[in-house]
């Protein structure tokens, strides 16, 4: 049996309520006709929400289950590297569609 080391076992403190954090893997089952109680430490660390809503798909054989504000979370982590330091994405379009209306 693979023994963790005491860093892999630390649980993240979410940054704030609702953001998504690490939780250590356990064993759960899948019953017969294909459901599965997710556990609510667990819901709460995906950042499911009061709708209970989620998107599932398979990847490489593994299950992968993702809250929608984990999902926005992690697109907007992407697009950052994107973003141009204190630009503000409203003002630009604001700017661009004056223009395109000519009202500058």
């Amino acid at each position: 049996m693979k023994k963790h080391n005491d860093e892999s076992r630390k649980i993240a403190a979410p940054a704030s309520p609702g953001e998504p954090r690490d939780v250590d893997p356990r064993p759960m089952k899948v019953s017969s006709d294909g459901r599965m109680l997710i556990p609510p430490d667990m819901q709460e660390a995906m950042a499911v929400g009061e709708d209970g809503r989620v998107t599932a798909r398979v990847e490489g054989g593994e299950l992968r289950i993702v809250s929608p504000a984990a999902a926005v979370r992690r697109v907007q982590a992407r697009m950052r590297k994107f973003r141009t330091p204190r630009e503000s994405i409203v003002d630009r379009f604001l700017a661009e569609r004056r223009a395109l209306w000519g009202e500058e």
